[in-house]
This record gives structure tokens, C-alpha cells and sequence, in this order.
């Protein structure tokens, strides 16, 4: 789940710094999925060292199974993409993902929450299928990934 969680925040941190979403979007109307474009660019992603400092810290006193994981994942480094992409406006939704999954493995159940208690393989299988019946509709040299 905290690969989610990072994947979160960088993709907000794309949408925020980089200014996504001002002009080319379109939208899977049959689930009504709204893409949304981001330019290339580049960002800091990470915390500041003594935010880090102490995070690791305390992660070591509790015995967190990712702490070892700070030293690399949580420092203040440029991220940069030489690409624009597509990202979703919204958090795919469970009526999203079960109406191409034809299951829902959410805790908190609601047709407009955010589908979550998806693994990796769960969410390339999305994408898989997402590909399979949207392609044809994606700007050209884009796939779901």
C-alpha cells in the first residue's frame, strides 16, 4: 500500500507544481473517466533533512519494516519527467474499476469512493484492460500504464 501512497503524492505534486489540467483533457465517457495532460517538467519530491532525520528516527524506534527505505525514497531529490502524459483527474472510483473488473476488493464500499486494497498486479490488470477496450480513443502514443 505505501507504493499507492507515494505514487499519490507524486502524481499530486506533478498536478500542482507542474500546472496540469489547465487545457487538454478528454474523457471515457462510458465510465466517465476524465484524463487530464501535464507537460513535462520537473519537481523536488521528498522531505527536507530534518523532516527526514526525525521520520527515520522515529521509524527505527517502533521498528518499522520501511525504514531502512528512508535513505533513498524520502531525501529531497528532482524528479523529472521528459515527457508529458495523461494522468486522471479523480481517483478511479469503484464503479470505475468494477465495471472493468467485475469485482470490487474494497474495504470501504461506496460506488463513488476510491477503489483501494488493489495490489500492483491488480492495478496493471486495469490497465491491461483499460488498453484493451479505450485504446482506439487515447491521443496518439499514449496507452494506459
Amino acid at each position: 500500500m505505501k507504493k499507492y501512497l507515494i505514487l499519490l503524492f507524486v502524481i499530486l505534486s506533478v498536478i500542482v507544481l507542474t500546472g496540469c489540467g489547465s487545457n487538454e483533457t478528454f474523457v471515457i465517457k462510458e465510465i466517465n473517466l476524465e484524463m487530464v495532460k501535464c507537460p513535462e517538467g520537473s519537481f523536488m519530491m521528498g522531505s527536507p533533512d530534518e523532516e527526514h532525520k526525525t521520520t527515520k528516527e522515529f521509524f527505527n524506534i517502533i521498528g518499522h519494516k520501511d525504514a531502512f527505505k528512508f535513505d533513498y525514497s524520502e531525501k529531497l531529490h528532482l524528479v523529472t519527467f521528459t515527457k508529458p502524459f495523461y494522468i486522471g483527474k479523480y481517483e478511479v472510483t469503484q464503479s470505475q474499476y468494477s465495471a472493468l473488473m467485475d469485482k470490487n476488493p474494497s474495504k470501504f464500499i461506496g460506488a463513488n469512493n476510491p477503489v483501494e486494497m488493489v495490489s500492483y498486479d491488480d492495478a496493471k490488470a486495469f490497465c491491461d484492460k483499460m488498453n484493451l477496450k479505450y485504446l482506439n480513443i487515447l491521443p496518439k502514443g499514449y496507452k494506459f500504464a
